[in-house]
């Protein structure tokens, strides 16, 4: 893990860079106010602060960033506040790019909103294409075993960095950089343009240590796993190659229209020339110094010792190094969390674990070192917040027709259908066969919900039918032929989705999978989920 002292001035120093952006955002303010900006100046100007458009009149949508997705019971604390005095709903959103969203915050209120947020640590997302996306970092680590090093310090100089490149503002579209823990991680999330895996070689006596770096990948409308670019890369050239990226993605990209991504330029210009442009670029940059610290922090954590737990409590607590230590895991449907459950959420990190509240991708919240004696005490808490249960997989999903303008589904609304619908038909074994289960929903085809990248994924989609339109669910799954994504296969209506559940529990319930994960990766699991599509009157893919 990080050095706390390292940590500590990291922390101070970002919180620093969040109150001028928040100060330089107020000025901004202003001058619309006084009348010396135009609208429309304004709407795009404040979106390198954060500010999204409404569909009300004079509200605005204003995103946050989880530094290294961490949370304090401090932050969290500020976090309800925050909910608590500009939001009408009470609530916030924990979106898979470790982002927080406050819906609906009146537009004279955003000043003091920033200021305040910043003062908690918090940093300001960037609109897609206006600056570097939040640089993901998966929750384990530092924490679990199974990594070459802990990343952490690199995802944090990343960070810093590329927050305060004035070279990289303004860009066609998103830029998504994230780090997985290892290339078969389960908890490594595809979909980013550029993914850094910590590695390791030897040179002679030494491990030395270093990244490999992928390229490309996206969940949107035309999904793409990254390719891989570099094999290794030191850390202090680390910074020097994510910049080329996104400087060439900047320069080459002269169309912006919406959902444009690195994929897709590196479709058209083609592999070979993609590379070597990037390889005179990364060419004319210095090393970064700073990152040579990196060399002296410690290799990857030794294996857990194994513990003997209740059943109830596999997938819930999972060991960590340290004897009699363990992470234990909450799921908020959909990533939601309201006033109340956030203040309660703070006091338990308290008392149980090291007051740290870590959040995935998946919109999972993590909470480590929680000791053996108070496992127990602390999954009844988690059990009443509605935040943990019989369920053991993850359930991602955006936050649907309620808060978002282009959504076209209630997601969280089907979320619980489909949740209902395992329990129903798994009743005493939903624990056992939901464990490692990666469910998604998108309410439109952008993807926020990660259905691309679930077991078992819905988004919602508008088909014409005798002169009307209507809201259809479009049903992927991984399948034998393409693991690594999910396919589509077909297509139902709403209210079919639970009994499209029920059916394929049935097909899993007569099969040798160990659980649902693993059975829809077989191809019997494909053939029971066309099947159950087929019960339900699905339309074909």
């Amino acid at each position: 893990m990080l050095s706390s002292a390292w940590f500590t001035d990291w922390k101070e120093a970002q919180t620093n860079h969040y109150r001028q952006a928040a100060r330089e955002y107020e000025d901004l303010y202003r001058l619309f106010m006084h009348g010396d900006l135009d609208e429309q100046l304004f709407r795009k100007r404040r979106a390198h602060f954060g500010a999204g458009p409404r569909p009300v009149a004079g509200r605005v949508l204003l995103r946050l960033t989880i530094p290294l997705g961490r949370l304090s019971p401090r932050q969290l604390r500020a976090a309800a506040d925050l909910a608590e005095r500009f939001t009408p709903g009470r609530h916030f959103h924990l979106t898979p790019r470790q982002n927080l969203h406050f819906y609906d915050v009146p537009l004279e209120d955003s000043p003091a909103f920033l200021h305040a947020a910043a003062d908690a640590g918090f940093g300001l997302a960037p609109a897609a294409g206006d600056g570097p996306c939040n640089v993901v970092l998966p929750a384990g680590c530092g924490t679990l075993p199974g990594e070459a090093f802990d990343p952490s310090f690199a995802a944090a100089l990343l960070q810093q960095r590329l927050a305060k490149d004035p070279a990289l503002r303004d860009l066609p579209g998103p830029f998504k950089v994230g780090f997985w823990r290892s290339l078969y991680d389960e908890e490594s999330e595809p979909g980013n343009d550029l993914s850094v895996v910590p590695a390791r070689r030897r040179v002679g006596t030494r491990q030395v240590r270093g990244f490999r770096l992928l390229l490309a990948g996206g969940l949107g409308p035309n999904p793409r796993v990254e390719a891989l670019w570099k094999s290794f890369v030191a850390p202090e050239e680390l910074y020097a190659h994510v910049r080329a990226v996104a400087l060439h993605f900047k320069e080459r990209c002269q169309d912006s229209r919406p959902g444009l991504r690195l994929r897709d330029l590196l479709l058209a210009e083609g592999w070979p020339a993609f590379q070597e442009d990037l390889a005179q670029r990364v060419a004319e940059q210095a090393p970064d110094r700073k990152a040579l610290f990196f060399h002296r922090l410690p290799l990857g954590l030794p294996q857990a010792a194994t513990a003997a737990l209740p059943s109830w409590l596999h997938g819930f607590a999972v060991p960590m190094p340290e004897p009699g230590t363990f992470l234990v895991k909450g799921q908020p449907l959909g990533g939601m969390l309201d006033v109340a459950t956030a203040l309660d959420l703070a006091g338990l990190i308290e008392r149980y674990g090291q007051g740290e509240l870590r959040v995935t991708p998946r919109q999972q919240l993590w909470i480590p070192g929680i000791g053996e004696p108070n496992l127990l005490a602390a999954f009844q808490e988690l059990q009443r917040l509605g935040l943990a249960g019989s369920f053991l997989g993850s359930f991602c999903a955006c936050p649907g027709s309620g808060l978002c303008p282009r959504a076209g589904l209630d997601t969280l609304a089907l979320g619980q259908q489909v949740l209902d619908a395992l329990k129903d038909g798994l009743g005493s074994e939903l624990g056992r066969a939901t464990a490692g289960l990666r469910l998604g929903a998108s309410a439109c085809g952008n993807g926020c919900g990660r259905h691309r990248s679930a077991d078992l994924g819905f988004e919602a989609c508008v088909v014409e039918r005798q002169g009307r339109r209507e809201t259809q669910v479009r049903v992927y799954a991984r399948t034998p032929q393409r693991p690594e994504l999910a396919a589509l296969i077909g297509t139902v209506r709403p209210e079919q989705v639970p009994q499209l559940v029920r059916s394929l529990v049935e097909g899993y319930k007569g099969s040798d999978a160990p659980d649902l994960a693993g059975f829809l990766r077989l191809p019997e699991g494909y053939e029971g989920l066309r099947r159950a599509m087929a019960a339900v009157g699905a339309r074909d893919s």
